[in-house]
């Protein structure tokens, strides 16, 4: 399953749309309910085909191919090169020859290639996925009367241990702290869980592995606390709250459900 087909599925609920429903159920509805998905950001882009090469380096050919010009630019010359016939039909026989497959640049290729490597120099994530792992790996599940589902990158079953990547702008604890508030991070640890323990029947060992996106590429795996994947637990809770109300009202209100004006203080 490609992971346009898992987000495409409406019969479970998945952390993203937990994420969306949180902030807006408004937008939630838009979005799934009404066909208006969210186009996929280069962000989105790139974070996937990182976690496709840390966990899955042999099947991206598969999916991705290489378009690097540099030869047939050199070879052709001239001041516009990319302008000449030569160039196009030549460009476009590569896309036929790659139908089907998604264009990686050159520059994200090193990137992705400097992100796996320093993963491999951790002698401590190396020692977790030691056993062999699979990589992945789609669990359902129901909470609450609500159908769930998540995916996990990586899925140590020996030692009932997941791996989760994270690529970011700065690994160090602190950064990486605020990271995990900002994009509920918490609310995936405590919410995956859930659902590796209905399949299981044992709650995992939740890592995170971040990883910087920029040479040297820093990383550091992470653990949250008792505290924290129990308020993560609370927020899903209540975001599945929000959602069988809103199923059942069929009111899928914006930011707030108050219409009243608010008072703004500014930071």
């Amino acid at each position: 399953m490609t992971i346009q087909e898992y987000h495409a599925d409406l019969t479970h609920l998945t952390k993203s749309k937990l994420d969306t429903i949180s902030k807006a159920p408004a937008s939630f509805k838009y979005q799934y309910l009404d066909g208006n998905p969210r186009t996929e950001t280069k962000a989105m882009f790139d974070g996937s085909a990182a976690h496709r090469y840390v966990f899955e380096q042999q099947t991206m050919g598969q999916h991705y191919f290489v378009f690097n010009d540099e030869e047939i630019v050199a070879e052709i010359g001239g001041a516009k090169p990319r302008s000449t016939s030569r160039y196009q039909q030549w460009k476009s026989e590569q896309f036929e020859r790659n139908a089907g497959k998604l264009e990686l640049s050159h520059d994200l290729l090193e990137t992705i290639r400097g992100i796996y490597q320093s993963a491999q120099n951790n002698p401590d994530y190396i020692n977790l996925i030691r056993p062999g792992y699979q990589a992945e790996q789609i669990l359902y599940g129901e909470i609450d009367g609500v159908k769930v589902k998540c995916r996990l990158d990586c899925h140590v079953e020996s030692a009932h241990t997941v791996i989760d990547l994270k690529t970011t702008t700065d690994a160090e604890e602190r950064a990486f702290g605020w990271s995990c508030i900002k994009y509920r991070y918490h609310v995936q640890d405590a919410f995956y869980s859930e659902i590796y323990r209905q399949n299981l029947g044992v709650t995992p060992r939740f890592i995170f592995l971040a990883v910087e996106k920029t040479a040297p590429y820093l990383n550091e795996l992470y653990e949250l606390s008792e505290y924290d994947r129990e308020r993560g637990t609370e927020l899903y809770r209540a975001d599945l709250a929000t959602y069988k109300r809103c199923m059942d009202s069929g009111i899928w209100h914006g930011l707030t459900e108050s219409t009243e004006v608010k008072t703004l203080i500014l930071p």
